[in-house]
């Protein structure tokens, strides 16, 4: 069984509410190019960025970090 990773759970987030990569970096407060980093998985959100996107959306903390 597959574990799914923070940036595929991002991608996921992205999809199905459909949010762009510009307007989810605006709602955390970081360039476009730290998210696409976080996208691709070079790099993983800081805590306290994910707890921005998971009370912004709705989703788990815990979800979010696979």
């Amino acid at each position: 069984m597959r574990e799914f990773t923070t940036a595929d759970r991002l991608k996921e987030l992205l999809e199905v509410k459909r949010i762009s990569q510009a307007g989810l970096s605006k709602i955390m407060g970081i360039s476009r190019s730290a998210m696409c980093q976080y996208i691709s998985g070079k790099i993983t959100p800081k805590q306290d960025k994910l707890y921005i996107i998971s009370t912004s959306y709705g989703v788990s903390l815990a979800w979010l970090m696979g």
